[in-house]
């Protein structure tokens, strides 16, 4: 930076990036190219000099010069606007695309967890620890969190109030118990989502939901509706649809809303993958076969994938109207030097693959 460079520049600019703008010393060094030295001088030798009458005041110097007088409310609120729009990107991010590598020469799993409903009375809190301690058992193997880590149902629920009592444990509760057992995997959670017990309710009521900076602190993406997760593993891309849930519902396919977030939004997808239903349903598909050919996907098989729940007991809500949830969570191998890939419900398939 120069100590006096060239007087083509304005030094009631200087004035009003400094004064009206509250601009940063660093951000206006930066601008003009001037030293933190020559930047007060200049500023310092124009406000005497308007104090002393021998200069203009700064809305009169821009009156002569013919400039239209900025206007200092417009630009004061868009500068607010502005560095809130950062910190709340920063705190509270919103994606829907990320892109992760995992290098390693060996197959590596992922189990596909959702609908956990921690704390509710029709839980089977023994499946939860059952699979979480498989996947911390085995190395090579990850988690994707579909959503409704908790049961959460507070007053005013659509369910009604005796789904308030059916909790064992109340919410604060159960999203300390979720909060601990996050401590043993986090380094192993690839992604979360938003979901209705876990985050939708409680930004209804609340205008946020604490589970959601459960994983953000943690540096866990956290995707707040449908996404797209790109997952390198070895040298193979897989791309992964995932949501807690996506449009569509068919009384003869379970499948439907996958095949359909497959077809309208996710032509290249690998796998389509979501939770809600309270269903367990794996196909596997030919799709695209045109594509292939074309060099623009490297298979043409897709998993379409919906993930049962730990909800299995005969809540009342439910079975008035469902079919009572069915407790399963599938497993997702990848290869990392082959397109491959194979899904499971079996922990023994998992470990001999990986072997």
């Amino acid at each position: 930076m120069n100590e006096n460079p060239p007087e083509t520049i304005d030094n009631y600019w200087l004035l009003y990036h400094f004064d009206v703008q509250q601009l940063p010393y660093a951000e206006i060094m930066e601008m003009y190219g001037l030293t933190k030295t020559a930047l007060a001088n200049r500023l310092n030798r124009l406000r005497n000099k308007i104090a002393a009458g021998e200069a203009l005041s700064l809305e009169a110097h821009f009156a002569a010069q013919g400039v239209e007088k900025p206007d200092t409310d417009i630009q004061v609120i868009e500068e607010a606007i502005r560095a809130i729009q950062q910190l709340q990107a920063r705190y509270d991010p919103v994606i829907t695309h990320y892109h992760h590598t995992i290098k390693t020469g060996k197959p590596i799993a992922i189990l596909l967890a959702g609908c956990m409903q921690i704390g509710g009375r029709w839980t089977y809190h023994s499946m939860i620890r059952e699979k979480l301690e498989q996947m911390l058992s085995c190395p090579g193997i990850y988690m994707g969190q579909f959503g409704d880590e908790i049961e959460n149902f507070q007053a005013r629920s659509f369910a009604g109030e005796r789904s308030v009592f059916d909790q064992a444990i109340e919410p604060r509760l159960q999203r300390i118990l979720w909060d601990k057992w996050l401590d043993r995997v986090a380094h192993l959670t690839l992604w979360a989502v938003g979901s209705q017990h876990g985050t939708i309710w409680d930004e209804r009521v609340k205008g946020f939901a604490p589970l959601k900076y459960t994983y953000v602190d943690r540096g866990i993406p956290f995707f707040d509706g449908q996404s797209y997760y790109k997952l390198t593993v070895g040298t193979e891309d897989y791309n992964l649809a995932i949501a807690h849930e996506f449009p569509g519902s068919s009384i003869y396919n379970p499948n439907h809303p996958q095949g359909r977030a497959l077809w309208q939004r996710y032509p290249n997808a690998d796998v389509v993958a979501m939770a809600d239903k309270h269903q367990y349903s794996v196909q596997e598909r030919q799709v695209y076969g045109p594509e292939v050919l074309a060099g623009n996907r490297p298979s043409p098989y897709v998993y379409l994938i919906q993930i049962g729940t730990a909800k299995g007991g005969p809540d009342p809500y439910t079975i008035r109207g469902w079919e009572r949830g069915q407790t399963e969570w599938p497993w997702l191998v990848l290869w990392p030097d082959q397109h491959l890939m194979k899904v499971t419900r079996h922990f023994d398939d998992v470990r001999l693959w990986l072997e």
